[in-house]
């Protein structure tokens, strides 16, 4: 009999530690996103600096230094915690650092006991999103009344999403601060996605045609709403010249432009900063999405943290730069902080 216990102890354990890394292989791989190491335009870097790649051992080795690539960026709890949006602003408003006030849609509430706090702890205009999540996906902006706010939320539900935050929505532009083992790679701009008329064509047709007049990819969230409060719908005619927003989600993955700023017009204050939110978070690697009017301001005047990414991307344009993958190899070989 004791005999029997013990298997099926051993059984449930085994089974349970399966359980787990398949949890963590499918968390790790469709929502924390490590940058690629061994992309194909990145290794036309490697080439340049005298780097050789072993794909099969997952290494980098310039001169006598030799790194680990595989999961190299950040540790696995590191990078599920900070997928976690809720989680994060509440760790880096605990350290004094700037993020937007927000509350949590609370389930077992009701609706008018959560419209109730949220008028009384929040202002207009607010952000709803999913706690968890990327690339601007179901993430609701310019929400300005009850009425809207009740209907974006139940949106998120029936999709199954169960935890939404309610975000106080910050104003300004939009920059993306990539760090790796407390280096600033860069800081770029990126642009809110502008839909100009020609007297001919519709909407729906104009965002069609965007990435071939911009050169960017598309714009994969539209916002009608949006639209509906420029006086227009998605089937309208644009007037010759008359330029609207059909999405506030602001992405290079979402039609917008990318643009390095220049270091110096970016004040010392915000820089450390930066260096902060990934100390924080104890993240080796991260992309952090700043609002602010002004770079050259301090955060203390005005800015807001809006999102920290763990597992950011970075595109081809960029890599092509000089500046930037001098500083993408120098910090790659700089010490990791966090195992």
């Amino acid at each position: 009999k004791t005999i029997n216990i013990i298997k099926r102890l051993i059984f449930v354990l085994m089974l349970s530690m399966g359980i787990f890394l398949l949890y963590r292989y499918v968390i790790y791989r469709t929502v924390v996103e490590p940058m690629i190491f061994d992309g194909k335009y990145i290794r036309n870097i490697y080439s340049k600096y005298n780097i050789k790649i072993n794909t099969s051992k997952k290494t980098l080795t310039k001169g006598e230094q030799t790194i680990s690539y595989n999961n190299y960026t950040n540790s696995f709890m590191s990078a599920i915690f900070a997928n976690n949006k809720y989680n994060v602003n509440a760790l880096l408003s605990s350290a004094n650092l700037p993020v937007c006030k927000q509350l949590k849609w609370i389930n077992n509430m009701s609706v008018n006991e959560n419209v109730k706090l949220i008028n009384t702890e929040l202002k207009y205009p607010l952000i709803i999103k999913p706690a968890s999540g990327e690339k601007g996906f179901d993430v609701l902006t310019d929400i300005h009344d009850n009425d809207i706010l009740i209907d974006s939320v139940r949106s998120l539900q029936k999709k199954s999403i169960n935890e939404i935050i309610i975000e106080q929505q910050s104003i300004g532009e939009k920059y993306r601060i990539l760090i790796i083992n407390q280096y600033i790679i860069y800081v770029k701009y990126e642009n809110v996605p502008i839909i100009i008329g020609d007297g001919k064509s519709t909407i729906r047709q104009l965002i069609k045609k965007y990435p071939d007049i911009h050169k960017t990819g598309p714009i994969k969230h539209i916002n009608e709403k949006l639209i509906k409060q420029q006086g227009y719908k998605i089937n309208s005619i644009l007037e010759n010249s008359r330029e609207i927003r059909v999405t506030n989600v602001i992405s290079v993955t979402n039609g917008s432009n990318e643009s390095i700023v220049d270091p110096t017009k970016i004040n010392e204050v915000n820089n450390k900063m930066f260096i902060d939110v990934s100390k924080a978070l104890k993240l080796n690697c991260c992309g952090i999405d700043y609002i602010t009017p002004d770079l050259s301001i301090p955060y203390t005047t005005a800015g807001n943290i809006i999102e920290v990414n763990s597992g950011p991307g970075i595109t081809e344009n960029l890599l092509s730069k000089p500046k930037i993958h001098n500083a993408l190899i120098d910090a790659l070989f700089s010490t990791r902080n966090y195992v």
